[in-house]
């Protein structure tokens, strides 16, 4: 048998890691409704797909499991589905209806693909039928300044902390700090004497 030893909330775990022993805890603790947020998103594909294959699928067949995620590859898996945009409900309903409401030709940003395989809820391997636009980025371009700071910045930066008040709280403070250390430093010095 391999022991393992995990640090103090997991600190020597990745997230990926964390993330299948939160739902292993979630399988033993063998409750009748599951609120499952993003339990796939730190995960690469084939654990994902194990994960939803052995865990979500198979050990917990036949409870009550609300899942959000942004895979959409396993929208087929859901019994109804619900879309949130900005707060607001844009869809509930059923995989088909949202096939035909959402992945019709309109669309282009989600189009039916069928390049990856993932698992159904009866365990058989079928076509990933929702895929990410390959264009889509992820991380936009970043501004980069050179040569001195601003004095823009300093006056946000000061802004931000609570304006002027806020600085002259601090400066008596401060002052207030000082003049106590070098009285009490003269006192005890005084005692010497």
């Amino acid at each position: 048998m391999i022991y393992t030893e995990i640090g103090d909330k997991g600190c020597n775990l990745s997230g990926g890691q964390k993330m299948r022993i939160s739902m292993a805890r979630a399988v033993y603790s063998d409750a009748d409704i599951y609120l499952l947020d993003e339990p796939l998103a730190s995960l690469d594909n084939d654990t994902r797909n194990k994960i939803m294959r052995d865990c979500i699928c198979s050990e917990l067949k036949g409870k009550t499991i609300l899942l959000c995620t942004h895979c959409t590859e396993f929208l087929p898996n859901a019994d109804r589905i619900l879309k949130l945009n900005n707060e607001r409900i844009e869809f509930f309903g059923s995989y088909k209806e949202y096939k035909n409401l959402f992945l019709s030709e309109e669309n282009p940003i989600e189009k039916f693909q069928t390049s990856e395989k993932f698992f159904s809820s009866n365990g058989l391997s079928i076509e990933n039928p929702v895929k990410e636009s390959v264009s889509s980025r992820f991380i936009a371009e970043e501004d980069e300044e050179k040569g001195h700071v601003s004095k823009e910045v300093f006056f946000n930066y000061f802004k931000i902390l609570g304006g002027v008040p806020i600085i002259i709280l601090l400066s008596i403070l401060i002052f207030g700090y000082c003049t106590f250390s070098t009285c009490s430093t003269i006192y005890i010095q005084s005692w010497n004497k």
